[in-house]
């Protein structure tokens, strides 16, 4: 299915932001009846704040990380390339960049999330 917004992809997910959209969480499809959709808007925000999507290229990547119960961020890694080595290092920065988000939240009961977050690069 097609998503409207700044980068269009092949995907199950939910448009969460300019240039990003969650393709899934730990394996549950963004759009399905996950418990903290605010966890996720505020996890969005986090990541839009250090991002930088300007970069003069078009392209888009999918980027893999996983959230601890401590909020800490690990297992960073670029899932579907780009084509473009700027593009995919410049989503790989903001993760690392940011390194850390608020804790879990309580009503999520898993010790970590596995997040696919796409990026969307325009020119």
């Amino acid at each position: 299915m097609l998503q409207q917004g700044n980068a269009v992809a092949a995907t199950t997910a939910s448009g969460v932001g300019v240039g990003l959209s969650s393709g899934g969480l730990g394996g549950v499809p963004a759009d399905s009846e996950f418990c903290c959709k605010d966890y996720i808007a505020e996890m969005t925000a986090a990541i839009q704040r250090v991002w930088q999507p300007n970069q003069g290229a078009s392209g888009q990547n999918v980027v893999e990380f996983t959230i601890d119960r401590s909020g800490a961020l690990s297992n960073i890694k670029v899932l579907t390339p780009s084509g473009n080595p700027n593009l995919d290092l410049a989503s790989m920065r903001a993760m690392t960049i940011l390194g850390r988000l608020p804790p879990l939240p309580d009503q999520y009961t898993g010790q970590r999330l596995i997040i696919a977050l796409t990026f969307g690069y325009t020119r």
